[in-house]
């Protein structure tokens, strides 16, 4: 599998985490099963990252579990001499998708509204 797609995995999980005691235990889990779905060379770089950055020292807070992810980015891509993104532009690249969908349910909501307003000042008349 493509390690951008690893990391894109990687970031969405750790976006999206909320702390819990069955969450830290998930994300642990999944943090250490992710190396598998890389190529050899690949699994072996992000198995050793992975060992020198244990993730129990970030899961305690959403935060630091998006500076975990975006260690596990940046650590990866250094070895293997890659583009290494910052890391607002890292984060932010999921931040307008969600914006997007907030603003269509926003406008969703409002013509909702309305056609309610309009049913309801129709049935007031007759």
């Amino acid at each position: 599998m493509n390690s951008d797609c690893v990391f894109q995995y990687i970031r969405y999980a750790c976006y999206y985490y909320q702390p819990s005691k069955p969450n830290k235990k998930k994300i642990s889990e999944l943090i250490k099963a992710i190396p598998f779905f890389m190529s050899d060379e690949d699994q072996a770089i992000l198995f050793d990252i992975i060992l020198k950055n244990p993730i129990q020292c970030y899961h305690d807070k959403s935060e630091t579990m998006n500076e975990y992810g975006y260690l596990l980015y940046k650590k990866f891509n250094t070895i293997k001499n890659n583009h290494i993104k910052e890391y607002n532009e890292y984060k932010n690249e999921i931040i307008p998708k969600d914006e997007m969908y907030k603003q269509r349910r926003t406008h969703n909501l409002f013509f909702l509204c309305i056609v309610l307003l309009i049913f309801f000042y129709i049935y007031k008349i007759k």
